[in-house]
This record gives C-alpha cells, sequence and structure tokens, in this order.
C-alpha cells in the first residue's frame, strides 16, 4: 500500500491515499527528528547541571575538611596550656587544695586529653585523605612490625600475644599501611577480655580477588549492632571504660579505600573478633 501502482490517475483515491501517507510519514520523521534533538538537548543540559552540582559538592567537601584541618591544629596548642597548667596548680599548691579542688583539676585534665585525642584522630583522618599516596612495593611485615613497635606500651600492659603468619608484599603506601595495622592491632589490644591476655593472630592468604588480610583476637567482639563501627567516632563502649579517640576503624577504612581495597569484620567462632582487609593485585 505505501507503494504507487501504475494506472493510477491524478485524482485516483488510490494515489490521494499514497500521499497522505506518504507526508504523514514524512511528518512523524520531522516530528521524531525534532523529538530526539530535544530529548538530546535535555540531557545535556541536565549533565552539565549535575556536573556543576557535582564539582560545587567536591569544592565544598575539600574547603570544609581543609577547615576541619586548620582547626583541629590550632586547637591543640590552647588544649596543652591547659593540661599543663592545671598539672602545675595540683603539683605546686597541693597543700593549699582540699579534695574536691585536686578531683575538679583532675577531671579538667582528663577532659582536655580526651579532646586533644579527638583532635588527633581527626587530624589523622585528615592527613590520611589529604597526602598522596605514594605507591611502591611495600613489605606488609614490616609495616606490621613497625606498627607493633608504636604499640608496645599496651602490649606490655596487657601481655598480649601477637603471632604474624607468612605476609606478602603489595602495592601502596608505606606509611598508610603501617597506620592500617597499628590501628585494627590496636583495637584488639585495647578491647581484649579482662581475664585473658589479648591473642593476636595477623595472617594473609591470596584469593582471586586480591590479597586478603585477616587480623583475628579473643577480645570481647563486637556483637550484633546496626551501628556503622567504620564511621567516624563511632563509639560501640563508653569513653571512661575503653580510652581513644574513635577513630582508629574510620582511618582502617579510609586506607583501605585509598587502595582500592575494602574492609570488613567477623565474628571470631573461637570469640572474639576478625577484621578482614581485601588489596587487588594492581591498585
Amino acid at each position: 500500500a505505501a507503494v504507487p501502482r501504475a494506472g493510477w490517475g491524478v485524482g485516483d483515491p488510490g494515489l490521494i491515499h499514497f500521499r497522505l501517507l506518504e507526508g504523514g510519514i514524512g511528518l512523524l520523521v520531522v516530528v521524531a527528528a525534532f523529538g530526539s534533538a530535544a530529548y538530546v538537548n535535555q540531557r545535556l543540559v541536565t549533565t552539565r547541571r549535575l556536573q556543576t552540582l557535582v564539582d560545587e559538592l567536591t569544592d565544598g567537601t575539600i574547603e570544609l575538611e581543609r577547615f576541619a584541618y586548620i582547626a583541629a591544629h590550632d586547637l591543640r596548642e590552647p588544649l596543652r596550656t591547659v593540661i599543663c597548667f592545671s598539672q602545675l596548680l595540683k603539683k605546686r599548691h597541693a597543700e593549699k587544695l582540699d579534695g574536691d579542688a585536686r578531683q575538679s583539676i583532675d577531671l579538667v585534665v582528663e577532659a582536655a586529653a580526651r579532646m586533644n585525642d579527638l583532635i588527633g584522630g581527626l587530624l589523622t583522618y585528615s592527613e590520611t585523605k589529604d597526602r598522596p599516596v605514594a605507591f611502591e612495593v611495600v613489605d606488609t611485615a614490616a609495616a606490621c612490625a613497625a606498627a607493633i613497635e608504636h604499640l608496645q606500651p599496651g602490649i606490655e600492659e596487657t601481655g598480649a600475644r601477637i603471632t604474624l603468619g607468612p605476609l606478602p608484599a603489595v602495592r601502596g603506601d608505606r606509611r598508610q599501611l603501617t597506620l592500617l595495622f597499628q590501628h585494627l592491632i590496636g583495637n584488639a589490644i585495647k578491647f581484649h577480655r579482662p581475664s585473658h591476655p589479648p591473642e593476636i593472630t595477623v595472617s594473609a592468604e591470596e584469593t582471586p580477588e586480591g590479597r586478603l588480610f585477616a587480623i583475628a583476637d579473643n577480645g570481647i567482639g563486637i556483637g550484633d549492632t546496626h551501628q556503622d563501627i567504620f564511621q567516624m567516632f563511632r563509639r560501640l563502649h563508653p569513653a571512661n571504660r575503653y580510652p581513644g579517640s574513635g577513630a582508629g576503624l574510620a582511618i582502617a577504612k579510609r586506607v583501605a579505600l585509598q587502595h582500592g581495597g575494602r574492609i570488613w569484620y567477623e565474628d571470631n567462632p573461637g570469640g572474639g573478633t576478625i577484621f578482614r582487609v581485601i588489596f587487588p593485585a594492581t591498585p
């Protein structure tokens, strides 16, 4: 029906019908073309707007992180002054102070030290993001040993026993990887059961996804919680029971993400927790 037939005259109804059909199809093609162009143009405008919003949000986030870093850095000095002079006041005038006064000074020092820990955690978290990742071949056994050396006071105090299995080399930032081991092993030392010295095992294995590290302990465990324990300053226990800034796991997660990996935890069948971190073969 869409092809003109031989023998049709100028006024033939069949030819008229064909011309109308031909014109309608042409009109539909034109409308479709304009509609497609309008749709594409709208998509481009929407994409540009989204990109502008993303750029503005990124700039705002960077500016906020810079502000937080500068503010935290500048706050540490007056905090040190508060701690120093409070302790000096207690030492020089101990005979003039009654029990309540000495207790009040202790509370001031404790609160200032707590705030100093929080600021320290915030600064470390910010530095982990802002510092460029200098990828190199890192001996993770050496990085883990350096982390353990930083944790010696807590190891001696708790009698912790740390066992290191064979640990492979990975491509990454040596300082950040040391920081990751330091926070995960430090958490295992901190959250130990009072009647059991911490027993911590650090191991690794090759998987199709990459190099998988496991830090297992026999501590109090995390239990059933709906909270994201990797959030900044997220605490599951009161600060007076377990000291610290609450930034350790957030820093560990950021290091894992900086290296293209991921981190999660599982209950240890023998009691305690297993933190697992996987790094891709090629970052």
